[in-house]
């Protein structure tokens, strides 16, 4: 569980969102990506200025640029529309996953970021800035994965006996795995430069990489999940990559007052279409 009532007015300066976009079978349609930065308010302080960078990849297939272009000016007038300090980075080629990463995270200027991918949208409340506080008051907490299952020793959590220590910080619990995940994750910009990108080449997966070496040193890794042993999911996959029929009769639009006001509003006039 998490602290919530202390108080804390964040103490521990701005964070950046770098939501990680690609050509998908469903553009031009803006609906999956609007649903992600529609989640956005479960987080419930964060603040209405926050950067959201959206890097778009580059795409090298000529049958699929004329769709992606068009995806592109969708999301943008979408974003015209919108409460959120937004701005699209999109890469002059196709660097995939670890390329496209690469390439925005030059426009990001605080120390945290916030990675998303294009179709893990939160389901579940939280607060951000006790989890920076408490990655401030405790070095060893590097990498802060929002789960899209159950805290529960499975799939690449079940690789070594790393996983199911409960660590207390100062807000929140989080529980120790010595799984590396690229699905939403909290960390540091430094990181990033000279752990993440530093070790992983354009064009392959971050998780074939780090996964591994994580388990084998994860002091160097610092992997941990949001919440204890058995919190609940915090994210959810809609499938971008995939299909196109990802959770059609959801109603994906951006919130006006999104960032906790009390009364959740939605705009019609942002769904993506």
């Amino acid at each position: 569980m998490c602290d919530l009532t202390n108080g804390l007015d964040r103490p521990c300066g701005d964070i950046t969102i770098l939501l990680a976009s690609s050509p998908i079978p469903s553009h031009p349609s803006t609906r999956l990506i609007s649903s992600v930065l529609s989640s956005l308010r479960f987080i419930k302080d964060l603040k209405k200025d926050t950067k959201v960078l959206i890097a778009q990849d580059g795409c090298d297939d000529s049958d699929v640029l004329p769709t992606y272009d068009r995806y592109l000016h969708k999301l943008e007038r979408l974003l015209d529309r919108s409460p959120l300090n937004s701005r699209i980075v999109r890469n002059p080629i196709r660097g995939h996953l670890t390329g496209n990463i690469r390439n925005a995270i030059q426009f990001v200027d605080t120390k945290y970021v916030l990675m998303l991918q294009h179709d893990l949208p939160f389901v579940t409340e939280f607060e951000i800035y006790p989890v920076i506080e408490d990655m401030e008051a405790t070095p060893s907490f590097k990498h802060i994965r929002f789960n899209r299952r159950s805290n529960v020793k499975a799939k690449w959590d079940a690789q070594s006996d790393l996983f199911g220590k409960q660590m207390q910080g100062k807000n929140c619990t989080y529980t120790r795995t010595g799984a590396w995940s690229d699905q939403n994750h909290l960390s540091t910009v430094d990181y990033y430069k000279t752990i993440v990108l530093s070790e992983v080449s354009d064009g392959t997966f971050m998780e074939s990489v780090l996964n591994e070496r994580s388990h084998r040193d994860h002091e160097r890794y610092g992997t941990y999940i949001y919440g204890g042993v058995g919190h609940p999911a915090m994210i959810r996959h809609i499938r971008g990559r995939n299909s196109s029929r990802y959770a059609a009769k959801d109603q994906f639009a951006i919130c006006c007052d999104l960032f906790g006001r009390g009364v959740r509003k939605i705009s019609k006039g942002l769904r993506g279409t």
